[in-house]
């Protein structure tokens, strides 16, 4: 019994008596000396930093949509339609916002359907809008494209395309990776380009999204392929984007973003020291 206990007080590094006859090696490991109490403080400071680090990240989609909305949209390339018959034109870029869920539907205005002569009609109406619907090119007339319950806007050109990293807060600036100056060619090139899209089959998107968007750009520029996607509002949304691409119109985003002009070049990003790109 007393070489029992002895063993017992000699396995217990606390010096303290055994109250139970747990084997030694069936103890749990956080009971087993400095090593498991170590242990133990370790796993309970990770249980505490966990809401720490976790609160941050839930935060960061609604930031990331309130900074497009205040701050990316301001500078948006997009001319509200009040009237098509005066604002819409052939090879114009157009887009129907939605505003319950986000989405958009980006076009090319073409030239109307043609009479039994092969002549076209003059009537604004007959106007027809060539847009991706999911599978393929698909002509709708403007009328009825205006239609759909959503705001009507008009894209200008030319303006910047911009890859940027965002940041924490409405207040700071985001960080410019890329940019690209698209420059549209003339609206009867765009709008002829677009028709012999939609009837030969010929065009198909290589973005993962926003496949409206990509055919109108590649329209406007004369089938000019960007290296990285622009994000719809419904992706900026619903998506983490990092980096997330959009579109700017007027001053160069790395200047508009930048830091004030004090007689420095820009920020100590790589990109923001390069060559003007679409100029090389």
């Amino acid at each position: 019994m007393g070489r029992g206990n002895r063993r017992g007080r000699g396995h217990n590094s606390s010096g303290k008596g055994g109250k139970d006859n747990v084997a030694p090696h069936r103890k749990p490991a956080w009971e087993d000396g400095p090593v498991g109490e170590a242990k133990a403080a370790r796993a309970a400071a990770y249980t505490y930093e966990v809401p720490h680090v976790q609160a941050p990240c839930l935060r960061l989609l609604p930031a990331q949509w309130r900074y497009v909305c205040r701050i990316l949209r301001r500078h948006a390339p997009e001319e509200k339609v009040q009237d098509i018959n005066s604002q819409v034109h052939v090879g114009d870029h157009v887009v129907l916002h939605y505003g319950w869920d986000f989405s958009e539907l980006h076009g090319i205005v073409c030239g109307g359907s043609q009479d039994g002569h092969g002549r076209r009609r003059g009537d604004r109406h007959e106007l027809q809008v060539v847009h991706w619907d999911g599978s393929k090119l698909h002509s709708l007339p403007l009328s009825q494209f205006f239609s759909k319950n959503g705001e009507l806007v008009r894209i200008a050109y030319p303006h910047w395309a911009c890859q940027c990293i965002l940041p924490s807060t409405p207040t700071m600036r985001p960080q410019v990776l890329q940019e690209w100056l698209l420059e549209a060619q003339g609206d009867d090139a765009v709008a002829k380009a677009s028709s012999s899209a939609q009837r030969s089959g010929s065009w198909s998107p290589r973005w993962s999204q926003a496949a409206d968007l990509e055919f109108c750009i590649a329209m406007k520029t004369g089938g000019r392929d960007l290296l990285w996607e622009i994000h719809a509002r419904k992706t900026a949304a619903s998506m983490m984007l990092v980096p997330l691409g959009c579109t700017i119109r007027g001053e160069q985003p790395s200047v508009l973003f930048g830091l004030p002009r004090s007689g420095c070049t820009g920020s100590s990003g790589p990109f923001f020291n390069a060559p003007r790109p679409g100029t090389a």
